[in-house]
């Protein structure tokens, strides 16, 4: 079997990885039905150039997730997952992939190895989101921006400045023009980044397009 299998590689790959998910899939079928309508998206590996440009005519997609199961849940129209191997890395077709899926209502997510695959499907179908957060690598990838720099600079930038707020009050025992004027650039700075980051996605996308049209 091919988890039996799994449990003596050192290192499996991304297919061993994926093989891995499928099995249980199938052995849990009976728990929840919706598993024999997951699928594989082939659209990885090596290929001659002829069989390559076949596959683009009939509408092979380069960075489509690996796996679907076109199932309702929590309001998103079905589950999406890129499997990964451990310590596996995105290509931009793929990050901007999970991002197209997850603006038109998909769950997109990047899992690294079966067995965070398996927890990402299993709190899809028991309607569990927080345990799709926590096994899926959401914070960077599911609503793929970029890295996710302007949420974390967001968050950092406003503790800083309620810290200086809250020092210049204390010394002074009002608030000075510095006060205002930091949150003001902090302001700043996180518009700058997350223009920045929107822009860099219209690029990808326009990057995208051109690929598929030579």
């Amino acid at each position: 079997m091919e988890i039996d299998r799994y449990k003596k590689v050192a290192a499996p790959s991304e297919d061993e990885e994926q093989a891995v998910v499928i099995e249980w899939c199938e052995l849990n079928s009976h728990r929840y039905p919706e598993l024999k309508m997951i699928y594989h998206v082939p659209n990885e590996g090596k290929r001659s150039a002829a069989y390559a440009a076949k596959e683009k005519r009939l509408g092979l997609k380069k960075g489509v997730p690996d796996l679907v199961i076109p199932v309702k849940r929590m309001g998103f129209a079905g589950l999406y997952i890129e499997m990964k191997k451990i310590g596996g890395r995105l290509t931009r077709e793929q990050r901007i992939w999970l991002d197209m899926l997850n603006d038109e209502g998909y769950a997109a997510f990047v899992a690294e190895g079966a067995e965070q695959a398996i927890k990402i499907i299993q709190g899809y179908l028991n309607n569990d989101f927080d345990a799709m957060r926590r096994y899926g690598i959401d914070r960077r990838y599911c609503r793929a921006s970029t890295d996710g720099y302007a949420d974390i600079n967001t968050a950092l930038l406003t503790l800083m400045c309620v810290l200086m707020v809250m020092l210049d009050f204390s010394i002074n025992q009002t608030i000075t023009g510095i006060s205002i004027l930091i949150p003001f650039l902090s302001l700043l700075y996180v518009v700058i980044c997350m223009v920045i980051e929107a822009f860099e996605r219209v690029l990808i996308r326009r990057e995208m397009i051109k690929n598929d049209e030579k």
